[in-house]
């Protein structure tokens, strides 16, 4: 190899960034501008998220209610929260639009839960409750239902 072919490799390779602290800060800048993108994303999504809910009428405060007794006939309002006790049986009428929600306790003997069949459950919640467990059931739209459990 001639010395003007070492000299011209030589003079590339001398412009070029040749530590890992060069690499690390591109990296890192690389990093900071994808988190500013994802952070961007999540805002608009919040943003648009509250946007439908005061279309759909649904983005005030949720109302709480207690419930007593053991067994009760609930009709759903929109945009309401039942709280209850433990209960025996739930008949539980969802609202038509919006989201409602009731949390109760299931005790020693399993709470048995009565809603309507258009309302569609998560593949792994087949309806059954089971004893000594607090569940949170929500209902959007009177059809998307979720479930919350815990002992």
């Amino acid at each position: 190899m001639d010395t003007t072919t070492f000299g011209a490799i030589f003079g590339t390779l001398s412009n070029m960034p040749n530590n890992a602290a060069s690499s690390a800060a591109q990296a890192a800048e690389s990093a900071q501008l994808a988190q500013s993108y994802a952070d961007a994303l999540d805002m608009a999504t919040v943003e648009e998220t509250l946007a439908y809910m005061d279309i759909e009428g649904s983005a005030a405060p949720a109302d709480e209610v207690t419930l007593s007794g053991r067994n009760p006939v609930l009709k759903a309002a929109n945009n309401t929260y039942y709280a209850c006790g433990e209960l025996q049986t739930l008949s539980f009428t969802p609202c038509a639009k919006g989201i409602c929600a009731v949390r109760f306790a299931s005790g020693t003997t399993p709470t048995i839960m009565t809603v309507p069949s258009s309302v569609k459950w998560p593949d792994w919640f087949d309806g059954t409750l089971e004893a000594n467990r607090t569940y949170e059931i929500s209902v959007l739209d009177g059809v998307y239902g979720a479930v919350m459990s815990w002992a």
